[in-house]
């Protein structure tokens, strides 16, 4: 995966570089109110990714669940609190059952919010 950085608001951009974490297909992009970065990528576990710096460096990733794809979504709920949805294959062609977590974002990592 390919990443690359503007400093000016899209006039320039650095030169690409990788990106420090590999990601099949197109990955969900979201960025909090409070400007934190998350990506989610797929395979073979689902990884999330949280940048403090506008996508300059990111954290290591955390596991949130171990399906081997993801095509799902997320979306801002609350402030710095995403809502990951994505179907579970259970090894059929077709999904079967749909997971969703939320997740808060914070700059010490991810954490589970759990149900009120």
């Amino acid at each position: 995966m390919w990443q690359t950085h503007s400093d000016d608001g899209g006039k320039t951009w650095r030169m690409a570089c990788y990106a420090p974490f590999s990601g099949g297909g197109g990955q969900p992009l979201l960025a909090t109110r409070s400007g934190y970065l998350v990506s989610i990528k797929r395979g073979p576990a689902v990884c999330l990714h949280i940048s403090t710096d506008g996508g300059v460096n990111w954290d290591e990733g955390t596991i949130i669940d171990y399906p081997a794809s993801f095509n799902g979504a997320m979306i801002e709920v609350e402030p710095d609190v995403v809502l990951v949805v994505y179907p579970e294959s259970m090894g059929e062609i077709r999904p079967s059952f749909v997971r969703a977590q939320r997740i808060g974002i914070t700059p010490e990592g991810p954490i589970p919010i759990k149900p009120d």
